[in-house]
């Protein structure tokens, strides 16, 4: 008969399992998005290139870019293998969650387990590769290590978060507080222990956590002062791509809400999964709300749940009132601080050391899963509109597959001439090998025009257009014509054709100046041409000219 400690470590174990399970299913089936293969693009560059990332500017901080490109130095580098990093990082966040309610609450953490492995929005963003669920990691890593007194270690974290990506600076006021609260408090008369003051104990406190956090920023800020005299630092770009932080026109604060709230709502998944995550917020007030007992955890536990209640409350004010874009991967760091305040509703049944009885928790995970167990698995389906692609692009590494093929089986000289529109980044990473090979050249154009005048300047190559179905280009076929060009369609991929355009074939003709030898009249030789040397051996106009014609 297993304990109630034994029992909750392998509940633990398998809830882990399910969230590496669940998470998997998204691994290979849609294309990667644009930022997603964007950043995947920057890595691979600079594992192959450009260490120094001087050619190519990025405006994330280097910490996640260096990550995936260590993942695609023993992996190799696929759509695949890009979200194999935040797979993993989102199950040892669930894992995390976990220690920290322990630290927190003294509970086994499995209800904070259960409403984070479940949950839509991290469903949605772990088979991903976007940078936020690292982000999340470090900043919940931080946290946990502030509590338990490992300041230089919560230091490194929250250093290693704001490296990963700007938002980082968000957990700066709430990983020093928890810091602090986990000081002990002021020892009392019955101690016989001397204990230093409490108020040099918070400054060593502090200037531990400081140092850790200058241990990681300051060695990646000093490699990228050595980018400075040639590419601009990710900090300076990422203000030009995005806009600075500002306080946003308080007439756009309802409509801000508005949109915040849409996805906000994911959070729950549906009316009945917002109904458990009032009825656990009530439980939790009920669980904190007596005169807590000293010595349970680290933290105290009246202001645990007000520093992260407060902070989540400042997050989403941020949020609203200022300029920050509205897109629902910046609501990821939210969600562990959201199930780590729900978690103290099973406070007084679920203690590390009385675990429930069996039919009470048998009961709990029933009613649990009935009610979470539908939304994850849509999420892990890829049916809620959160993180990666879920469709839109379906198609396109088959595209690319055949496009290469067809390539290598081709004796052409000439690169290929893809072009698109809305697949630029996408194709950037898709296409890396290729292009750098020459392989394949990818074009952009602004409209049929451009695309018709820029094709019909590369007569001797061969010219593919990659459209989804969600773009028409009505006024092309006509364009082309204009210029002697043709376009068929050459294959359907999901969502994508992929259509090929050619030259013209342009019929003989008598009176044009290409026109093979046997359709003009035969002179008869001249006996006076036998007296002067015979000229080198030229192509006649008619084989040039049926050479031009010819469809590439």
């Amino acid at each position: 008969m297993h304990s109630p400690a034994q029992r909750a470590r392998l509940i633990s174990i398998g809830l882990l399992l399910l969230s590496f399970a669940l998470n998997l299913q998204l691994l290979d089936r849609f294309p990667l998005r644009e930022d997603e293969a964007l950043y995947s693009y920057w890595a691979l560059h600079l594992r192959q290139e450009d260490p120094w990332l001087l050619t190519v500017w990025p405006d994330k901080p280097p910490l996640f870019l260096w990550a995936q490109a260590l993942v695609f130095q023993f992996v190799g580098a696929t759509q695949a293998t890009a979200r194999l990093l935040n797979i993993g990082i989102t199950v040892t966040t669930a894992a995390l969650l976990i220690a920290t309610s322990r630290r927190l609450w003294a509970t086994p953490g499995l209800l904070a387990a259960v409403l984070y492995v479940l949950n839509p929005f991290a469903l949605s963003f772990a088979a991903t590769a976007y940078t936020d669920p690292l982000l999340v990691f470090w900043g919940q890593l931080a946290l946990y290590l502030a509590l338990s007194r490992r300041d230089l270690g919560a230091g490194m974290a929250l250093g290693a978060a704001i490296m990963t990506k700007q938002q980082g600076l968000l957990y700066v006021p709430l990983v020093f507080a928890l810091s602090l609260l986990a000081v002990p408090p002021l020892p009392t008369v019955k101690q016989s222990v001397k204990q230093p003051p409490i108020m040099t104990t918070r400054i060593k406190s502090t200037l531990r956590l400081v140092s850790g956090l200058l241990f990681i920023t300051g060695p990646i800020l000093y490699w990228d002062s050595q980018r400075w005299a040639v590419a601009p630092s990710p900090w300076d770009l990422s203000v030009r791509h995005y806009g600075g932080l500002a306080l946003a026109d308080a007439t756009l604060w309802p409509e801000r809400a508005r949109a915040w709230a849409g996805l906000l709502w994911y959070v729950g998944g549906n009316w009945l999964g917002w109904a458990l995550y009032a009825l656990l917020a009530l439980l939790t007030l009920v669980a904190l709300w007596p005169r807590s007992r000293p010595g349970n955890h680290q933290a105290r536990p009246r202001l645990a749940p007000l520093l992260l209640a407060g902070w989540s409350v400042g997050f989403l004010v941020v949020h609203l009132i200022t300029t920050v874009q509205i897109w629902d991967r910046y609501l990821l760091p939210l969600l562990p601080i959201i199930v780590l305040l729900l978690e103290p509703a099973v406070a007084n049944r679920a203690r590390i050391g009385s675990f429930g009885k069996p039919k009470f928790a048998a009961v709990v995970a029933c009613v649990l899963l009935t009610i979470l167990l539908p939304g994850g698995l849509r999420a892990a389906r890829g049916e809620v509109p959160l993180g990666g692609d879920h469709g839109a692009y379906s198609g396109l590494t088959e595209a690319v597959t055949w496009l290469t093929s067809e390539r290598a089986t081709s004796d052409a000289h000439l690169p290929f001439l893809l072009y698109q529109q809305p697949f630029g980044w996408q194709l950037q990473f898709y296409l890396y090998d290729a292009t750098r090979n020459d392989a394949v050249e990818v074009r952009w154009f602004a409209n049929e025009v451009t695309l018709a005048d820029n094709a019909a300047k590369s007569p001797a190559q061969r010219r593919f257009l990659l459209q989804p179905q969600w773009q028409s280009t009505p006024a092309l076929a006509l364009h082309l014509a204009t210029r002697n060009l043709q376009i068929t369609a050459r294959k359907h991929f999901g969502m994508l054709t992929l259509f090929e355009i050619q030259n013209r074939p342009q019929p003989p003709c008598l009176w044009c100046l290409c026109t093979p030898a046997t359709a003009q009249p035969q002179s008869p030789e001249h006996p006076l041409w036998s007296t002067f040397p015979t000229p080198p051996s030229l192509p006649s106009v008619a084989t040039m000219c049926n050479a031009g014609n010819r469809s590439e």
